[in-house]
């Protein structure tokens, strides 16, 4: 019979030259994959909250359209659903393009990437989401891989919200448990904190950075 066992990677650099890398273009559907097999609770609770938003949006545009025949008639109906349409063309193309590949780093075997990972950079700090290793290849030092490799290559506080179970993976790495309400506003919605509030808040620092993270609030601006 033959051998399915997935082989298992080595550390050496070997795989940092052949098999992490930044995304290209011809990724894009791949990622895509990779996403729609990421099914964790933290997903589940985002992809919930999501078709919640999307119901309500629903709902407004159909009052919307209700009010436009009531008041302008069906030319003014059909200017509004033109728009409407405008605009949902507009999301799927952005959707179906990938356009945020750029920020996407993968691990590739064999000319399949069977792991991936988004680092979002701003002036001071970086976000890391979308952490995904392929289903077949879960529980075989992928992951480990990944974000060692992601935190080698940093060099600012590097920032990123999980379910609580996760935390123990990456403590392995210098990550620390930061309180969210420390954080910035802004880095709080990139965290996806108010869609979730159970997501714990994680932070790596470079040895090359202060201790204090850069997202956080100090005391004199709290």
């Amino acid at each position: 019979m033959p051998n399915h066992t997935v082989p298992r990677l080595e550390e050496s650099e070997a795989f940092w030259q052949h098999h992490f890398r930044p995304a290209l273009p011809r990724d894009r559907r791949q990622i895509r994959v990779l996403l729609r097999s990421y099914d964790n609770q933290a997903a589940n609770l985002a992809h919930g909250w999501r078709l919640g938003h999307y119901l309500g949006l629903g709902l407004v545009l159909a009052l919307i359209l209700h009010r436009l025949i009531a008041v302008g008639g069906i030319q003014l109906l059909l200017y509004g659903t033109l728009g409407l349409g405008t605009v949902m063309l507009v999301g799927w193309l952005n959707s179906w393009l990938f356009a945020d590949w750029q920020n996407y780093w993968v691990i590739e075997q064999n000319q399949q990437l069977i792991a991936c990972a988004r680092r979002t950079g701003y002036n001071s700090y970086a976000v890391l989401c979308d952490v995904v290793v392929a289903p077949e290849y879960r529980h075989h030092g992928v992951g480990t891989l990944l974000i060692a490799a992601m935190t080698r290559m940093e060099t600012q506080p590097l920032y990123l919200a999980c379910c609580p179970k996760l935390i123990p993976f990456y403590r392995r790495f210098q990550f620390v448990v930061i309180n969210p309400r420390s954080l910035t506003a802004y880095l709080r919605r990139e965290l996806g904190l108010e869609q979730n509030p159970a997501l714990v808040v994680l932070c790596y620092s470079p040895s090359n950075v202060k201790d204090q993270p850069i997202g956080c609030h100090t005391p004199d601006n709290t």
